[in-house]
Parts: C-alpha cells; sequence; structure tokens
C-alpha cells in the first residue's frame, strides 16, 4: 500500500534508500541469512529502474525529493510483485515531472497483471488514469462507473461538483439541471435570426480567462448572484470582452438532470 503521508507510515526517513527499498521484500520473504552483496545490487537495481535521483542507494530516504520518496515506495512494493496495490493520494505534494514519472510506474503494474485501486481527489488524475471509478460521499457510493459516463453523465450534485466547473441551474420541483462548461452556448444579447434554440438565460460577461486554445467565459446570470462558466474555442467563435451582454442556450441533451 502507498499511503497518503509517506513521511508517517510510507518510509523510514532516518534509514537509507537500500532499506527502504528491501524492507518489505524482507518481510515477505524472510531469510535466515543475508546475502549483502545480492540485495545491494537489487536495490541498486530499483533504484535505476525506477528512475530515482539520489547519489546512491546509501542515501538517507529523509534528503530526497517529494517525487524521488515516492518512487521508493513504489520500487518497495513493485519489488514484491504483489496483486493487488493500493495507493492512495499517490501524487499529491509532487511536481509535474515527478507525477508524470508515477503515472508510468502505476501503468506498469496494471500491465504486468497487477491491480491498482487509486484514492484520490483528483478528478483529472481519475480520468486519466481509471478504467472504472467509484465516487464515494461519507461512506456511501454516490456512483460506481466507467470515467466517460461519470464526467458525462453524473448521478448526483455531488458527483457533478467533484468533477468539478459544472454548472448548476435549479429548478421548482427539486432537481438541478448540471451543464458541463464545453456544452454552454452564449450568444450576442440582442441576435436576431439566430438557428440556435432560443436563450434560457442572460446574463453579463464578468471575466474571460485565456487557457491553452480556449476561452474561459465567466457569466453573472440576471437577478442572481450566480456566475456560470463557458468554455469557448477562439477559432470558432466571438471572443467575448468583459460588460458584454450575453444569452445563454444549450441543446436539450447536453444537460443532466440530477435530484440529490
Amino acid at each position: 500500500m502507498i499511503t497518503e503521508d509517506r513521511a508517517i507510515s510510507g518510509l523510514m526517513l532516518e534509514r537509507d534508500i537500500k532499506e527502504n527499498i528491501l524492507i518489505a521484500e524482507f518481510n515477505k520473504h524472510p531469510k535466515a541469512f543475508l546475502n549483502l552483496k545480492k540485495d545491494r545490487q537489487t536495490a541498486n537495481e530499483e533504484m535505476h529502474r525506477l528512475n530515482v535521483k539520489a547519489a546512491s542507494i546509501q542515501q538517507l530516504t529523509k534528503s530526497l525529493s517529494g517525487g524521488n520518496q515516492q518512487k521508493v515506495i513504489l520500487a518497495k512494493w513493485m519489488l514484491t510483485k504483489g496483486d493487488i496495490f493500493i495507493t492512495d493520494e499517490p501524487t499529491r505534494g509532487i511536481d509535474i515531472g515527478a507525477k508524470e514519472e508515477i503515472y508510468k510506474l502505476i501503468v506498469e503494474i496494471a500491465r504486468n497483471g497487477g491491480s491498482v485501486l487509486m484514492v484520490s481527489s483528483d478528478m483529472l488524475e481519475l480520468v486519466s488514469m481509471s478504467d472504472r471509478i467509484v465516487v464515494m460521499n461519507k461512506g456511501v457510493i454516490e456512483q460506481d462507473d466507467n470515467p466517460d459516463t461519470i464526467y458525462h453523465t453524473p448521478k448526483t450534485k455531488f458527483v457533478a461538483k467533484f468533477i468539478g466547473e459544472s454548472n448548476f441551474f435549479e429548478h421548482e420541483d427539486g432537481s438541478t439541471s448540471v451543464v458541463r462548461p464545453e456544452k454552454l452556448n452564449l450568444c450576442p444579447e440582442d441576435e436576431e435570426n439566430a438557428t440556435h434554440p432560443e436563450p434560457q438565460l442572460y446574463g453579463t460577461v464578468v471575466d474571460v480567462v485565456f487557457y491553452g486554445t480556449i476561452d474561459k467565459v465567466f457569466v453573472r446570470l440576471d437577478n442572481s448572484n450566480q456566475t456560470v462558466v463557458a468554455y469557448q474555442y477562439f477559432d470558432d467563435v466571438k471572443r467575448w470582452q468583459p460588460d458584454e451582454r450575453v444569452g445563454i442556450w444549450w441543446q436539450p441533451q447536453d444537460e443532466v438532470i440530477v435530484h440529490k
């Protein structure tokens, strides 16, 4: 198990890399006599295979960066050749480069026949890494499905909030329409001869943030303190400016109705 708090329950920080890598294998297969030369060779091979950046296997684990400490933990458990690996927030507190390396190692475990149970509060991480996602809230399963269904068809408001940046529109009957930002469309308030559906709502643009190939357009709804966000691919549509008045519309098939 790769624990959430590597400093407390994942590593022996005052011991060197070699001991941390070998400890689980020793516990799994106790030996009456140690082959120190072979043990050093095994630890050294694992350190280099997982690209742990350190001077040698004698370096104290506490002196490593967070990402390299996490790789030492992975090396420890991968050496046991277990069938099931539990990873609890495996990339918390490490830089982007180290995250990518951790992801590759987790994929390697799966490709070699292992099963990986990843516990994470990072939705993008889960969507990109998982074959199946179980969203839980206070011990209760809110949804158990494949990543595509979780992302596009959340069953509850909690799941939609977990996905992030969904727009919520409350109805008098207590239900809620959930619309993803990429499905929310904007048009000029006074647009004539439009070919799209009539806007369901109107509002004022309050901010526009350039984000890769899209503009994230934030709109405050009329007669409300609610702000919604729409993703606009600026190569295809008008680029909006703050204080512009807009109509907001979406296709019926692009909204998901949730009741709790």
